[in-house]
């Protein structure tokens, strides 16, 4: 089991919603810097497959601006071509994070309270919390 920030799954929900809704009036360098950031954060939520999905549009929107197009706009062909693939993506992100689980801790183990005014109760030995104190001095 890998350790994952749970923020990386809403980022990647955020940037889907975005790239579906995408103004016709996007420039190409905003687009391609937010897909390398959707691909990152695909990387880190270990979806491979979307992943792969995503490369492939990102390849095929590429080599189509390039062909219609060398202003510094998405032209129309493109966006929706991206906004149409971005909606499939949308359908392959939801069924690979069906199979992702994030483990949370109840909050009746660690109230704020006990966070706040015991956190030497937090380690096993009572000698770390010592080191921990005096090395924040």
């Amino acid at each position: 089991m890998n350790k994952q920030i749970s923020y990386d799954y809403v980022l990647i929900g955020l940037l889907v919603r975005y790239f579906s809704s995408l103004p016709r009036e996007t420039s190409k360098r905003e687009v391609f810097e937010g897909l390398g950031e959707l691909k990152a954060t695909l990387v880190n939520g270990q979806m491979q497959v979307a992943e792969f999905g995503l490369d492939y549009i990102v390849k095929q929107l590429k080599q189509l601006s390039l062909e219609i197009s060398d202003t510094q706009y998405l032209d129309p062909a493109s966006h929706d071509f991206l906004r149409s693939h971005i909606m499939n993506l949308e359908s392959t992100i939801f069924a690979e994070a069906s199979a992702k689980f994030v483990l949370t801790t109840p909050t009746r183990r660690f109230t704020s309270e006990y966070l706040i005014n015991s956190p030497e109760n937090l380690l096993k030995k009572r000698y770390l919390w010592e080191i921990v104190r005096h090395s924040e001095v």
